[in-house]
């Protein structure tokens, strides 16, 4: 099986220049070494005092688009538009909520393209295109950056992510997006990350010490997410998957044990918040790891109060993307508040990606 020689340290911010908000990326930074970002070199971001202590520190950093970038996120871009046998309804509908794309970003051979479909160029370097156009060539913009500095992305979206799993495996879904007579899938792995309580209220040199006592627990995560991944992509076989999985709930269990004594000799309380990692799998390994033959699009619970699920079925298996797939490859969500402690233990609340899937392609 496929395997990386080394852990992921970095990963990259997309789809947005800005942060979601400071709390977010502090808790990112509770787990990665450090984010990438992708902004033109004639933009300033308008970063808070939080931010800019944490890109002093090396922790952010900003990536300046080359040629080759540019090229390729149009030469996708284009053949996208022209080439998808039917654009997905999310894609295509209209909608009053705009974004903001800055030209720099763009290639000059699709300038004019997104001109023509922008309401504004503003003479600051700013196209003011439907949020659904300008998030969509963000989509492969990112995906473009993140291939060719192999370093996997994260965004704060569960719409984005989602999408990302529709254009990491090159459109290749019909519009039944739950076909259980299609073998491979792309699916979602959800778990909970240990993070501090109260980051919107914690400085941020705090944060970095809590980080830093937390150095071989946070490599410990990441190696086992890593690990778990990079398998579960592979596996054809029912046996061992249910061995892999025995194996990560243990793992992600007693890693979950060991964040909370780092916080709690740091006098930090924990919660718990939302992680999800997308990757290309079987049906086989979905059903076998959930112990249910009937429907693994339901997301079910692994233990360790983590769950997995399908997204979506994979249209044409062979050009299936799963084979060369490897964890650098994986794109992730970090969703702040997404789960809460109850009485009878953790309760996750995020949107079924399968569902959310299915609304991109068919509403």
């Amino acid at each position: 099986m496929q395997k990386e020689n080394t852990i992921i340290s970095n990963i990259l911010h997309y789809p947005s220049i800005e942060f979601f908000d400071d709390t977010w990326l502090k808790a990112c930074l509770c787990i990665w070494d450090k984010v990438y970002r992708i902004v033109p070199e004639s933009y300033r971001p308008k970063d808070s005092d939080e931010v800019k202590y944490a890109i002093d520190k090396g922790l952010v950093e900003n990536i300046n688009l080359d040629k080759n970038d540019l090229e390729k996120a149009a030469e996708k871009f284009q053949q996208y538009w022209e080439k998808v046998p039917f654009p997905p309804a999310g894609a295509e509908k209209r909608s009053e909520e705009y974004s903001r794309l800055h030209i720099d970003k763009v290639d000059v051979k699709i300038r004019p393209q997104l001109e023509a479909l922008s309401k504004i160029v503003n003479k600051n370097g700013w196209l003011r295109l439907t949020k659904s156009v300008a998030n969509l060539y963000m989509l492969f913009l990112s995906e473009t950056v993140s291939e060719r500095r192999n370093i996997p992305k994260l965004t704060p979206d569960e719409d984005m992510f989602t999408v990302m799993h529709y254009f990491q495996n090159h459109a290749n879904f019909s519009e039944t997006t739950e076909d259980p007579l299609k073998e491979e899938i792309t699916a979602a792995i959800v778990l909970p990350a240990v993070l501090p309580k109260g980051l919107e209220s914690t400085d941020i040199k705090l944060i970095l010490d809590y980080r830093l006592k937390n150095e071989e627990n946070r490599l410990e995560f990441r190696k086992i997410i890593e690990t778990f991944t990079n398998e579960i992509s592979q596996i054809k076989e029912k046996k061992f998957a249910q061995e892999q999985k025995q194996n990560f709930v243990k793992r992600i269990l007693e890693n979950r044990m060991s964040f909370a004594q780092v916080a709690k000799e740091s006098i930090l309380e924990l919660p718990y918040a939302l992680v999800s990692i997308g990757l290309p799998t079987t049906l086989t390994a979905i059903s076998t790891i959930c112990q249910k033959e009937t429907d693994p699009f339901n997301f079910f619970g692994i233990g360790a109060s983590c769950m997995i699920g399908a997204v979506a079925s994979i249209a044409d298996v062979g050009k299936s993307v799963r084979k060369k797939w490897n964890c650098k490859k994986s794109n992730y969500l970090v969703g702040l508040n997404k789960v809460t402690s109850s009485s009878d233990g953790l309760r996750f609340k995020f949107n079924r990606y399968n569902r959310l899937f299915d609304e991109f392609i068919n509403d």
